[in-house]
């Protein structure tokens, strides 16, 4: 089956964010960096940032489009209802 144009217009399949490392911050909050394998461009990013930035619980994000990673810096509870609101736009 075909996955869906991207944003971008290239065809790619979107897989489910990746956790590659996640740390405790000294202050309670943690940090969990992602590998988002459909994220490429600043369009994309846009779009995250703009579902994820108004979520309780996310305190920053920091992208690197060239890697294709997103760390989310949030409290502890958040992560589990972050991570379905990454599903819910497919990267």
């Amino acid at each position: 089956m075909d996955s869906p144009d991207s944003c971008c217009g290239s065809k790619s399949s979107c897989a489910a964010p990746i956790p590659l490392t996640e740390a405790t911050t000294d202050t309670g909050g943690a940090r969990t960096v992602l590998r988002l394998d459909g994220m490429d461009c600043p369009t994309e990013e846009t779009m995250i940032r703009g579902k994820l930035s108004v979520f309780p619980g996310v305190t920053g994000l920091e992208f690197n489009l060239l890697e294709r990673r997103l760390t989310l810096s949030h409290t502890p509870d958040a992560l589990p209802g972050a991570m379905d609101a990454l599903r819910g736009t497919r990267f």
